[in-house]
């Protein structure tokens, strides 16, 4: 007859469909190098005022609001494109994904743009459709202005007595230099900045060509 000692010895709990986000720190050269490019892009569009609410959510500006032109490309921040090119592979590696291998490493940025969360500003909840890989980087940031965080691909936990507190978000501190990277389709936002600083970001779409 088995008894239940026997019964907890042969249970296991496994954590199945994982969501793979990527983050890494751009250091020393490299960092500064990045930052003076964005330098050049940020006071451009400053100067130039072209920062605009989007006009679906008044929540934050952004440099683009039809997210059809490519602001990496425009400005020319090869530096950074460079370092992006070195991250996709790390985080292709990762994933064990076979670009690379038996598929070329090749793909285009359809869409980038900088954001600006002036105090009161946040992003609300959304994805980036239909991109392979979607990207954020911090270029000006106190750290205090704003969670970025990732809302649960699994809508159905919330709304469970058992596991709605199991991982319903994901915050993440922004920190000058750190590049994320993430699934197009995964959910997030930003959340409020309640401090008198600007809150400055470069985010990214990008598709594997087939």
């Amino acid at each position: 007859m088995m008894v239940l000692g026997d019964l907890f010895k042969r249970s296991n709990v496994e954590y199945k469909f994982a969501v793979p986000v990527y983050s890494a720190h751009l250091e020393g050269l490299t960092l500064s190098k990045v930052q003076t490019e964005f330098e050049t892009v940020y006071n451009d569009l400053k100067d130039n005022n072209k920062f605009q609410h989007n006009e679906k959510s008044n929540s934050h500006m952004l440099s683009d609001v039809t997210f059809t032109s490519n602001l990496l490309d425009q400005y020319n921040t090869e530096v950074f494109k460079a370092e992006l090119n070195s991250h996709l592979r790390s985080y292709l590696a990762s994933i064990e994904s076979d670009i690379g291998i038996n598929r070329p490493f090749e793909y285009k940025i359809d869409s980038s743009w900088m954001t600006l969360n002036v105090k009161n500003s946040y992003a609300v909840v959304h994805s980036h459709g239909d991109a392979d890989i979607s990207g954020v980087y911090y270029f000006k940031t106190t750290g205090r202005d704003g969670n970025f965080f990732f809302e649960t691909p699994n809508k159905l936990t919330k709304s469970s007595y058992c596991f709605r507190h199991w991982q319903c978000n994901s915050e993440h501190t922004p920190e000058v230099g750190k590049l994320m990277l993430f699934p197009g389709w995964l959910e997030h936002g930003v959340g409020t900045n309640h401090t008198d600083s600007d809150r400055v970001s470069i985010s990214f779409n990008i598709n594997f060509i087939r």
